[in-house]
C-alpha cells in the first residue's frame, strides 16, 4: 500500500523516551497471561469468532508480505514526506481532537466540530474492557473526515480525562488511503497536549514483533456474506495498561503516564466515531459509520461489536450488562444493545450520515 516499515530494536522505540518513564525497564508480558471465564460470563461462547480472529491467519498487509520483524524488534511504519505534505499539520497523528474541544463528560461526548458517536457504555470501576470488532470499510467523504469501530477505558471528566482507545479506523489524511488500518490512541489531557495515534510520540510501548499498528487490514467483513473479527482485550497489570489482539500482547502503556486512570478505569465505551470535516453536501457524500448500515438492518449487515465484557484485577471476564445508550444524532448513527446465549453482551452500530441539509 505504499508503506515503508521499519523493524526497530525493542528498546530503540520512540515509546520509551516519554519524560515519565526515565530509568522504565520494559516489560515482556502480563503477570497474568490468560483471561479467565467467571459464573457470569459463558465460557461456552468461547472460540465462536475465533474461526475469523485467529492470530495465525494473515489479516494485515504486512503479515502477507513479511510476516513479522525478527525477535526482540517490533515493525513501526516510516513517517514519509509524502505523509507530512498530506497531514499538513502534527495534530492529524498526534491528537484526535482540535484543541478547541473539550469534553466536558465523558457521559455525553460532543458532536462538536463533526464529531458524531453511536456507542454504548459502562460506570464503575474496571481493571479491563475486551470485545470482538467486526471489520468493514466505511465509505468516507473526504480526506479529512474519520470513520472508526473501538473500544474505549478511560477516568476522569472535564479537564482530566485519560483514555486508551483501540479499534479500526478509515481516515486518509493520517493513513494516505480509504482502507480500515489498525490503531491506538491515548490521552492524559482530555485530548489537548498528551498521546497520539498508535506510535507517533513517546508512551505506547510495543513488545510484539508480528502486529503493525497503523498498519491497513487486508481482511475485511461482507454484507450478508462473511463477517471477520478481531479481539480487542485491554488488561491493566498492574503497573500498565496491556493491549491484546486475538491472542497476541502487543505492547502496553505504563500507568505512570496517567493520572485518573493511574489504578484503574472509572468507565468503558464501546462503538462507532466519525469526524466529519464539513466539505460534504448530499446524502451521496455522507460519512458512513459502521458498514454503512443502520442496527436495523441486522447483524449480518451492519457493523457489531460482540461479546462485550469488563475484567477484574485477576482478569476474570464478567459480561458487560447494564449499558446505556448514547448516540449524538440518531437519525444519522445509532448504536443498539442486545444480548444472548451465543453473541453474549453485543452491540450493533452505525448509520449512513447525513448531508448538511
Amino acid at each position: 500500500d505504499g508503506s515503508v516499515v521499519d523493524c526497530v530494536r525493542i528498546e530503540d522505540q520512540l515509546g520509551i523516551q516519554h519524560p515519565l518513564l526515565k530509568n522504565h525497564k520494559i516489560l515482556r508480558k502480563p503477570t497474568i497471561l490468560q483471561p479467565q471465564s467467571s459464573d457470569r460470563s459463558a465460557s461456552s461462547r468461547s472460540g465462536r469468532f475465533k474461526r475469523n480472529a485467529t492470530s495465525s491467519s494473515p489479516w494485515q498487509l504486512f503479515h502477507h508480505e513479511h510476516n513479522s520483524c525478527p525477535d526482540a524488534t517490533v515493525p513501526v511504519r516510516r513517517l514519509l514526506p509524502k505523509d507530512l505534505d498530506r497531514m499538513q499539520t502534527p495534530e492529524v497523528f498526534l491528537h484526535k481532537y482540535p484543541q478547541s474541544i473539550q469534553r466536558d463528560h465523558h457521559l455525553t461526548p460532543p458532536s462538536v466540530d463533526g464529531h458524531q458517536y453511536a456507542i454504548v457504555q459502562a460506570v464503575g470501576s474496571f481493571s479491563g474492557s475486551q470485545a470482538y470488532l467486526s471489520i468493514w470499510d466505511p465509505a468516507v467523504a473526504t480526506s479529512s473526515d474519520f470513520s472508526l469501530s473501538q473500544l474505549w477505558l478511560g477516568g476522569g471528566s472535564h479537564e482530566s480525562i485519560n483514555t486508551v482507545e483501540a479499534g479500526w479506523q478509515v481516515y486518509e489524511l493520517l493513513n494516505g488511503d480509504r482502507s480500515p488500518h489498525l490503531f491506538i490512541f491515548w490521552t492524559a489531557d482530555s485530548y489537548k497536549n498528551s498521546g497520539c495515534y498508535n506510535l507517533r510520540c513517546p508512551g505506547f510501548i510495543q513488545t510484539s514483533p508480528n502486529v503493525l499498528l497503523g498498519g491497513a487490514i487486508s481482511s475485511i467483513s461482507s454484507p450478508d456474506s462473511s463477517l471477520f473479527f478481531k479481539k480487542f482485550l485491554i488488561f491493566k497489570d498492574p503497573v500498565a495498561w496491556w493491549l491484546q489482539i486475538d491472542d497476541e500482547w502487543v505492547g502496553y502503556w505504563p500507568a505512570s503516564l496517567f493520572t485518573t486512570l493511574g489504578q484503574s478505569s472509572q468507565w468503558m465505551q464501546w462503538g462507532g466515531e466519525v469526524c466529519l470535516s464539513g466539505a460534504s453536501d448530499g446524502p451521496e457524500l455522507s460519512t458512513q459509520m459502521g458498514s454503512g448500515f443502520f442496527p436495523a438492518e441486522g447483524n449480518t449487515r451492519a457493523a457489531s461489536q460482540c461479546e462485550l465484557a469488563y475484567l477484574d484485577d485477576q482478569m476474570r471476564q464478567f459480561d458487560a450488562v447494564d449499558l446505556a445508550e448514547f448516540s449524538t444524532d440518531p437519525e444519522c448513527y445509532t448504536a443498539r444493545k442486545y444480548f444472548d446465549r451465543n453473541w453474549g453482551s453485543y452491540i450493533i452500530f452505525g448509520g449512513r450520515g447525513c448531508s448538511k441539509s
